[in-house]
């Protein structure tokens, strides 16, 4: 009798132990499943933020004035850039050097022209987005290549409105003529 006594409290505790498992198997799956789930969820608003915020650049970006000192020298840039994509077949061959000769070009006519104290790294990030800015005005509809190379020198122009102007250095100068000359 003692026997069948311990026979049945190691049947319990097996019992238990196999209960106790089971459960702890199916939790962690669910857990798994439910952060794989989470996990593209984010993924994919990520994404939609991302082309969200380029479309609201876009609009802001048609919002911007030209200025008159830097408008043909920025025309040329972009005209350049835009032979240079057309004339290179690979996208290592444009990285290479289309792209780097677009941004060297601007970060020297911003250097000569406008005097402040600019923050670099989110002007270089705002200007390699403009050729977007070019890509869609090409997409709407009753534009021309003119429109379109207009509207990547206005998010230059927005670019160096936001990153660049504005910004003054430790003696006090600001970074145009027009504002000095208040």
């Amino acid at each position: 009798m003692e026997n069948n006594i311990i026979k049945t409290k190691n049947s319990e505790s097996e019992n238990k132990r196999m209960a106790t498992t089971s459960l702890l198997l199916i939790s962690f799956v669910c857990l798994l499943v439910f952060l794989h789930m989470q996990t593209n969820q984010n993924q994919t608003n990520y994404n939609k933020k991302n082309v969200e915020l380029i479309l609201e650049r876009y609009e802001e970006v048609k919002q911007t004035d030209l200025s008159n000192e830097l408008h043909a020298k920025i025309f040329d840039i972009v005209q350049t850039r835009r032979d240079c994509f057309a004339s290179q077949v690979t996208y290592d061959a444009r990285n290479n050097t289309c792209r780097k000769e677009y941004t060297l070009s601007i970060f020297q006519l911003a250097r000569e022209n406008i005097k402040s104290a600019p923050m670099l790294g989110l002007f270089i990030r705002c200007i390699r987005e403009c050729p977007i800015a070019g890509s869609l005005c090409t997409g709407e509809e009753g534009t021309n290549e003119d429109q379109c190379i207009d509207m990547e020198a206005r998010c230059i122009e927005f670019c160096l409105d936001k990153y660049w102007r504005g910004g003054e250095y430790a003696d006090g100068h600001s970074y145009t003529e027009n504002k000095n000359a208040r």
